[in-house]
């Protein structure tokens, strides 16, 4: 069975774990966004010691992609390409928005799933999964309003979760709105990782970036 090790730094909370198949045999967590670069390394050594698994013994590193917090993807996918080059074995990269989905889903699983990161102001990132979790829609950005996602929602009761799913909660009154806090995503991550990794998915460790949906915007210098 693969020894998969987990990156996530998508998120203002951060964590880096060892699973072996689909179980998380360890994991350490960071509370603040802006610890996460520190985090990752030191997190790491310590997982390998407290479990007694060797570098030579990881199989691959996976690391939770986007969207989300620029910053936060570009720590992650650094951190796992360089361990990646430096032990010669595989990249995996999983969709942020598939792991949220994925984790809602054990706790409502016969709705559709729609995880929601907030993009500030009424924009969210999004993705639209059905119970069998195929995607649907998205993953994209959307400016929320009272008319968004009515003809799902008519059709199929959707569970609506993550960090934008609260401020889509003060706008959808409709009877087929579910909400519920977002999950744990380590377990999701840990099934899809394996999955990934059985399959072969791996990325081009030369050319594999974060997935942000939307281009970083940094306002022009004033001449």
């Amino acid at each position: 069975m693969a020894n998969l090790l987990i990156i996530d730094t998508s998120g203002p909370t951060g964590y880096v774990a060892l699973a072996h198949g689909p179980t998380v045999v360890a994991s350490q967590y960071s509370m603040q966004a802006q610890e996460h670069a520190s985090f990752v390394q030191p997190a790491i050594e310590s997982l390998l010691q407290q479990t007694g698994y060797h570098f030579s013994q990881i199989n691959a590193i996976t690391v939770v992609n986007g969207p989300g917090s620029y910053t936060g993807l570009r720590v992650g996918l650094a951190s796992a390409k360089g361990l990646c080059f430096a032990l010669n074995i595989p990249l995996i990269t999983l969709p942020t928005l598939q792991v949220m989905a994925m984790a809602a889903s054990t706790q409502v699983p016969d709705a559709w799933q729609c995880p929601m990161i907030d993009a500030r102001r009424m924009e969210v990132f999004f993705a639209l999964y059905d119970t069998r979790h195929s995607l649907m829609q998205g993953p994209a950005n959307a400016i929320l309003d009272d008319n968004w996602l009515l003809e799902s929602l008519t059709q199929h009761p959707i569970c609506f979760s993550g960090s934008g799913s609260q401020k889509w909660r003060q706008v959808c009154q409709h009877p087929h709105a579910i909400f519920i806090p977002q999950p744990s995503t380590l377990p999701a991550a840990a099934q899809l990782a394996l999955r990934q990794y059985e399959q072969g998915n791996f990325a081009n460790l030369a050319y594999a970036t974060p997935f942000y949906i939307k281009d970083f915007y940094t306002p022009a210098a004033k001449a």
